[in-house]
């Protein structure tokens, strides 16, 4: 029994007792109960290898009971010297099953349940689960850049040792603290801010969510409108070219433009983000690379250049 798993996180938790879940071979331990109502529960177990899709299903569908409230099972278990986990929800008929390095479906685990409510739970859950989550984890390209130069080209490039140690010191960050520490100045106006270089160049507009708040949800703050959107209307209308939309350590980048974009989506559904609790140390060279303004400022035909952009 692991009982260090979540160690800290600030939700209830109770000890898990599932005898049908023992009888497949996988040992409850704890469960916890994130904030809201009907709040996301984790059902935490570990097994002596290995469990097979169909078995944590089973296990799933019997601990969930088609309750309101979404589930996650989570079961550890060893496989040779690493320590691995499989994760299973959080809702459905046919809930996702991956499985991932402990560490990351930990770390992915605990910022569920620090989301406000089960409707943020499930929709984080959701999006960080897509694809093959720990292949590139805490990084999500939808469109904005081509995604095999982004994950194979940027990493070779020359400068991502240094920008990698530039960026960690930062990952524990969010917020204004976060994007002051990227180098930029915040000029705040009544619900955005304009993100200026030190040459007092206007660089971005952003937005910065509140828990409850997410990007392209509408929000009564924002004018009824979606924060991305109403960043956009105010980037478009003072000629500048970038929006970033914060939430918790999670930074959006947009383009005011989607002309040379890899996807050919609108332009609020064109995006990339990096979701700093979950993207590894090694990997905060994005950070800088995507989001940070130099010291020396570059123009942005050659930022885009420089980062993959077209």
């Amino acid at each position: 029994m692991d009982a260090s798993f979540l160690e800290g996180v600030d939700a209830s938790k109770r000890r898990w007792h599932e005898p049908s879940a023992q009888q497949k071979g996988i040992t409850p331990v704890y469960r916890w109960t994130g904030p809201g109502r009907d709040g996301l529960e984790v059902a935490y177990g570990t097994s002596e290898s290995k469990p097979n899709t169909a078995t944590v299903r089973e296990v799933w569908r019997q601990r969930h009971g088609h309750r309101a409230a979404p589930l996650l099972l989570a079961v550890t278990y060893v496989a040779g010297q690493r320590s691995r986990a499989v994760l299973c929800g959080p809702a459905g008929d046919d809930p996702l099953v991956v499985d991932l390095d402990s560490d990351l479906a930990e770390r992915m685990v605990a910022a569920a349940l620090s989301e406000p409510d089960r409707h943020s739970a499930i929709r984080f859950l959701s999006e960080a689960l897509e694809g093959e989550p720990e292949e590139h984890p805490g990084l999500r390209n939808k469109g904005l850049f081509a995604t095999h130069e982004l994950l194979y080209g940027v990493p070779k490039r020359d400068d991502w040792d240094a920008a990698t140690a530039r960026s960690w010191p930062l990952l524990g960050r969010s917020g204004q603290d976060l994007v002051r520490g990227l180098g930029y100045e915040i000029d705040q106006r009544a619900r955005h801010s304009v993100l200026r270089s030190s040459e007092d160049r206007a660089q971005a507009v952003a937005v910065f969510l509140q828990e409850r708040e997410q990007a392209d949800q509408p929000s009564s703050r924002f004018e009824n409108q979606t924060p991305v959107s109403y960043a956009l209307y105010h980037a478009d209308r003072d000629n500048i070219p970038w929006v970033l939309a914060e939430r918790s350590g999670t930074v959006r980048l947009y383009s005011t433009s989607t002309s040379g974009a890899a996807g050919q989506r609108g332009r609020t559904e064109t995006f990339v983000e990096l979701n700093l609790p979950l993207l590894p140390t090694d990997q905060a060279g994005y950070l800088d690379l995507l989001l940070a303004l130099p010291v020396k400022m570059e123009s942005p035909s050659a930022l885009r250049s420089s980062t993959g952009r077209s």
